[in-house]
């Protein structure tokens, strides 16, 4: 190669090993089509020949080095040629795959040496490669999607359902460019993280606000505390307005096991239900996609996803569906929902004595414990029979209520 390894010289060896790859290619692209019955003709071959003579000019310059010099220019040429081709045999359409192989070479040890230019030029091959790769699938996504919502329109709009999360706020807007007829609806879940609703309405106020007969602490004063089998809050605050209709939603399959046995039109089996069906233009697409989506399109989206929140998802505070950690951060986040949850808490216990909660729980702390840590009761019982004293309602205060105390 040419000698040393300042910014000038790295930029002409990688002009010259660029070039000599290009001459490779378009070599193996003729060879290639004559195998397949094809010959240049006409324009065609006067400019793969005008090329090819403009390549050799640019390369004159390592002509007249010494054959060591030329040598490794060849094989530094051969190398990146070979590294490309591997990349896209082994990766295909997989971006998981491309992204292992540029997490790998950027674990290397940075240095000034030609070996650390290589790297960065194949890293810049490979992003480029990569970008251009992820904007046509996303394009191919988003037609998929639009296509599929025209092909589930009838003659009676579709419902929507708009949560104020990312999901959501693509789906409606797949819905606004397919052109079909939907009405969008908010279902105020009176638990969702605060300033929701004002973001719906200053952002997209095409989407109706519906107001539930209950809020979500009346019911755990009648019904105790909600649960993974136990849903009667989404039943009564949000599914209610599905039933009978087709509503366009924003599940994907990578959410959970059984999202991912879901199809586009997914039925709904339940018979209370009344032949509901989830239509699911994002079935497929990964969150990447989601945010790839956003950012394309440059829609607002909740504040609670980015610094200093960073939640993971936007919807209901502490539903018992995703996880105990989550729980436990989101409460931390808004003490105030943990504080009105453990008095409706109380209320049921008071209201209903001989019920189990209020057997195996001495007060709406320890109840509240339970739900956030999702602990099995023999596990509380052997907590409250330690060798330690445990006070639930102390943990609560300090992890939880300290901010608002």
């Amino acid at each position: 190669m040419l000698v040393g390894t300042t910014n000038l010289n790295t930029t002409l060896n990688l002009t010259y090993v660029l070039t000599d790859v290009v001459e490779t290619l378009l070599y193996d692209l003729r060879s290639e089509m004559g195998k397949q019955g094809y010959e240049l003709r006409h324009d065609a071959k006067r400019n793969f020949n005008t090329a090819i003579s403009a390549i050799r000019r640019l390369k004159q310059d390592v002509d007249k080095t010494q054959l060591s010099t030329q040598e490794n220019f060849g094989n530094d040429s051969d190398c990146l040629l070979a590294f490309i081709k591997l990349l896209i045999d082994r990766c295909g359409d997989d971006e998981k795959k491309m992204f292992e192989f540029y997490n790998y070479i950027k674990r290397f040890r940075r240095n000034s040496d030609w070996n650390y230019r290589m790297k960065s030029v194949c890293l810049r091959i490979f992003s480029r490669i990569n970008n251009h790769h992820n904007n046509k699938e996303m394009n191919k996504k988003e037609q998929q999607a639009i296509d599929f919502l025209r092909s589930m329109e009838r003659d009676d709009p579709m419902c929507l359902g708009f949560s104020g999360g990312k999901d959501s706020v693509v789906i409606l807007d797949l819905a606004e460019r397919s052109g079909i007829k939907y009405n969008a609806s908010y279902a105020n879940t009176t638990v969702d993280p605060p300033g929701t609703i004002s973001f719906i309405k200053k952002n997209y106020s095409q989407v109706r606000i519906l107001q539930p007969k209950q809020s979500f602490f009346h019911l755990i004063e009648t019904k105790g505390l909600p649960g993974r089998m136990r849903r009667f809050c989404c039943e009564k605050l949000k599914e209610q307005y599905g039933i009978g209709q087709r509503t366009i939603e924003g599940m994907r399959s990578e959410e959970s096991q059984l999202r991912a046995l879901y199809e586009p039109e997914q039925c709904d089996a339940r018979k209370w239900m009344k032949g509901a069906k989830h239509i699911l233009p994002i079935l497929n697409w990964s969150e990447t996609d989601v945010w790839n989506y956003i950012r394309k399109y440059n829609l607002p989206y909740s504040k609670y996803y980015d610094a200093p929140y960073n939640l993971s998802r936007h919807g209901c505070v502490g539903c018992p569906l995703a996880g105990c950690k989550q729980m436990q951060k989101e409460f931390k986040m808004f003490p105030g929902y943990a504080k009105r949850m453990i008095v409706s808490i109380e209320r049921y216990m008071n209201n209903k004595p001989n019920n189990a909660l209020a057997r195996n729980f001495s007060d709406p702390y320890e109840a509240f414990y339970f739900y956030i840590n999702e602990m099995p009761m023999q596990d509380i019982r052997r907590l409250k029979k330690g060798l330690f004293y445990f006070n639930a309602k102390e943990v609560i205060r300090k992890e939880i209520l300290n901010r608002i105390e």
